[in-house]
């Protein structure tokens, strides 16, 4: 029972810690649950990566590459840029919508079409008729998504929130990809996990019984 409350404490305390900060300093208990996630997964696969014994750089390299990333997205953001750069592009070919709606239809019509074609395209590389529709509908769908969130005018919070995410998820995949590119020495690997002096220890020794007792035969 003593146990079993240690545990319940050891857990609720960095669950709680999450929530809080997320509607601390975010506004919402839910970016706590995203960006604790998002540490979660991101410290798992470091982990693991440094236990395949790969370089330390890979790790350091990706988080520079994530905190780049998540600034700017946060800086770009909080700006209103993308918003502003929808607004112009829906001023020169949407001004049949209504003003105020015209970012957002713009912004979600024109990024899902891309993000559509590459999708489509990805699948045709596939060779696949159910890799084709899958990569076209997802591609849809982020589209309209990134789009949405860039055509809307965000609050500083909201734009740093953002960014954490993203930038949370530009370092784990940088971590698998260079991890990928760097490849796993697994001789390297099984000298470090694999006691080989034990082992070889324990041979010599079983030889040297053997011979100072051999068995007879019975």
């Amino acid at each position: 029972m003593a146990f079993s409350l240690l545990l319940f404490a050891g857990m609720l305390v960095p669950i709680g810690l999450t929530l809080f900060l997320g509607e601390w300093v975010f506004g919402s208990m839910g970016w706590g649950i995203l960006h604790g996630t998002e540490v979660s997964v991101a410290g798992a696969l470091v982990l693991v990566v440094v236990a395949l014994g790969i370089d330390a750089g890979v790790v350091v390299g990706s988080l520079v590459v994530g905190t780049v990333v998540g600034v700017l997205v946060a800086v770009v953001l909080a700006l209103n840029l993308t918003n502003r750069g929808w607004t112009w592009v829906g001023d020169q070919v949407a001004g049949n919508v209504a003003a105020e709606n015209r970012p957002l239809v713009v912004g979600v019509v024109v990024l899902a079409v891309v993000f559509g074609a590459l999708g489509l395209l990805l699948g045709l590389a596939s060779r696949s008729v159910a890799n084709v529709i899958r990569g076209l509908v997802i591609g849809v769908l982020l589209g309209a998504g990134v789009g949405a969130v860039t055509a809307i005018a965000l609050s500083v919070q909201v734009a740093a929130a953002i960014g954490l995410s993203v930038g949370l998820l530009a370092w784990t995949v940088a971590v698998a990809f260079g991890a990928f590119r760097s490849g796993i020495d697994t001789e390297a690997l099984k000298a470090r996990f694999m006691p080989s002096a034990t082992i070889d220890t324990t041979k010599e020794s079983i030889e040297w019984i053997r011979e100072r007792a051999p068995m007879g035969r019975r």
